[in-house]
């Protein structure tokens, strides 16, 4: 692992700058080496409330192609848990709903939960998430290795 200064990346709606901005480089039998950024940042009135978002990136160092985005939930204060959705319902970018066959990963080695259960918001969606303490980097990364593979075929 190792940490980079400055970093941020630009969204459709804006640019979001990172601190801290950790790279995790593991190998892996797919894909052999993988490099995944993790960015730390808080975005204003989301969902009703300032909110700190971890963002997983397939990265080479720099924040390149956004695989997953954690955004505190309403407890986070307390929990100190975020939620990802999980995407590719439809072998692409569809969410799962709720009851929805899962992935066996999703089901064997994550804590799964709906997001308008953990973000209360008029409009937050109905859509399994998954659930990871803010230092749970194992679990924010292997669901941005998943998603990764799901969506880049990495």
């Amino acid at each position: 692992m190792r940490e980079r200064d400055g970093e941020s990346y630009r969204w459709p709606n804006g640019r979001d700058r990172y601190s801290p901005y950790r790279v995790y480089v593991g190998t892996t039998r797919g894909e052999g080496a993988a490099h995944i950024g993790l960015g730390e940042t808080v975005r204003e009135n989301r969902w009703g409330r300032d909110r700190k978002y971890i963002v997983a990136f397939l990265s080479g160092g720099s924040p390149q192609h956004p695989l997953v985005e954690f955004a505190a939930a309403d407890d986070y204060q307390q929990s100190r848990e975020l939620v990802a959705v999980i995407r590719g319902s439809d072998g692409g970018r569809r969410m799962y709903d709720a009851g929805d066959p899962l992935p066996a990963p999703y089901t064997d080695r994550f804590r799964t939960q709906i997001y308008n259960e953990r973000v209360v918001y008029p409009g937050a969606w109905n859509k399994v998430v998954v659930v990871a303490h803010e230092d749970d980097d194992r679990a924010i990364l292997n669901h941005a290795l998943i998603q990764s593979r799901r969506r880049y075929r990495t």
